[in-house]
């Protein structure tokens, strides 16, 4: 229960934003003051793993120690904000579950991200028309379509999860009507990059590279998918060819590449090394002067890994692309590997996350990017996968003596 809330409240941040936009600080600390007392009681449970012996999990500790260490650089501006976007992650820890709970902390997650991802699409409904999920100037000011079709993303892959591992019919059924719903969603949205993940990290996990077989299942799944994008295509083409004409389109990246190339530039010396600070995309963004979207300054670089060296330099960049890429590695290895403490579903469920983490850093901060609920959930992943990583290793090592 306490897991399964924890997990509601962390994806629920935007609602507390909808609810009070007036007062985003108060209503931000209230948020991680709320997720602080959850991860307590978990934490006095003692039912998670402190330390899983695994390189991945010491690069991630060593990164958001150094998170910390950044908000005291002399240079760092926000102190108080950036050590409790710091905090925010470390908060997930009590959540890493022993290898024995493998499998119900996972399902704890995932009914979590579900009852999140439907509470949010609820809050929309009542604030807006879900026609123009796709339109900046029309939706809301607190909340883009890009973190809309993010969250639902996360809700589509939760509720498969949960209702392929249902005994129960009706419950089954039920899931996979969020299913639906949370897809439903995603296409309103228009979110090139989630659409594309989506379909991408549904497919590649239930395919086995090993057989003639398995490689023209998916050139099949490849090919059926084309014909459903191009009638997606041919159904919004009006709104594609105004997108692709406008000047912030596909030759910059919607003005992303520009983004990347005055934030770097306004970086130099130990700020490159050693960041500008935690929390400092803001700053660094307003002193490049830089105007997109009509909009004055960037929250984000719109890259994790550049948006990584702004906060913690090209030092902590590395530490968090290494955890983050080598247990993608891990979870590759893993997709055909499981044992009985874990279920095809639950490695599956990961590996499909951990996609779409990866392909939306391209182009967003996501887990780089201070005060996201991305950053608690690639903690909580890596941990997971370290768990898995360590006791493999470890039953390895036995077997060998």
């Amino acid at each position: 229960m306490i897991q399964t809330l924890f997990w509601t409240v962390l994806l629920s941040k935007y609602v507390f934003w909808l609810i009070a936009p007036d007062n985003y600080f108060a209503v931000m600390m209230l948020w991680i003051g709320l997720l602080a007392g959850l991860s307590a009681l978990q934490f006095l449970r003692n039912e998670f793993v402190v330390f899983p012996l695994s390189t991945l999990f010491v690069l991630m500790l060593l990164y958001s120690g150094w998170t910390l260490v950044c908000c005291f650089l002399p240079w760092s501006e926000g102190k108080a904000t950036g050590i409790a976007y710091a905090v925010l992650p470390l908060l997930a820890w009590p959540f890493i579950p022993p290898r024995i709970n493998f499998i119900p902390a996972l399902n704890s997650f995932a009914l979590g991200v579900v009852l999140a991802a439907s509470i949010l699409i609820l809050f929309i409904t009542l604030r807006m028309d879900l026609a123009v999920l796709s339109s900046r100037s029309e939706g809301l000011a607190q909340i883009g379509p890009n973190t809309i079709s993010f969250i639902c993303a996360l809700g589509l892959f939760c509720a498969w999860h949960l209702g392929a591992g249902t005994a129960s019919g009706i419950a089954s059924w039920l899931y996979f009507i969020l299913v639906g719903l949370f897809s439903t969603v995603v296409l309103l949205t228009f979110s090139k990059t989630i659409i594309l993940v989506c379909m991408v990290a549904l497919i590649l996990p239930r395919v086995s590279f090993g057989s003639l077989k398995s490689v023209l299942l998916t050139m099949m799944l490849g090919v059926l998918s084309s014909i459903a994008l191009l009638m997606v295509f041919l159904l919004v083409e009006d709104q594609v060819y105004d997108y692709l004409e406008s000047k912030n389109s596909l030759s910059n990246l919607s003005g992303r590449t520009l983004i990347w190339e005055e934030i770097l530039h306004s970086l130099s010396g130990w700020r490159f090394i050693l960041g500008a600070g935690y929390n400092a995309s803001i700053n660094v963004s307003q002193a490049a002067g830089f105007q997109v979207f009509g909009t004055e300054a960037f929250a984000q670089a719109h890259n994790a890994l550049i948006e990584a060296i702004v906060n913690t330099g090209l030092l902590g960049a590395v530490m968090l692309m290494s955890a983050v890429v080598l247990s993608f590695a891990v979870l590759c290895r893993r997709l055909n590997t499981y044992d009985e403490h874990e279920s095809r579903l639950s490695v599956r469920l990961m590996f499909s996350i951990m996609t779409m983490f990866l392909a939306r850093a391209i182009t967003e901060g996501s887990f780089a990017q201070p005060g996201t609920v991305d950053t608690a959930i690639i903690f909580f992943l890596v941990g997971c996968i370290s768990v898995v990583k360590a006791d493999r290793e470890c039953r390895l090592s036995l077997r060998a003596v």
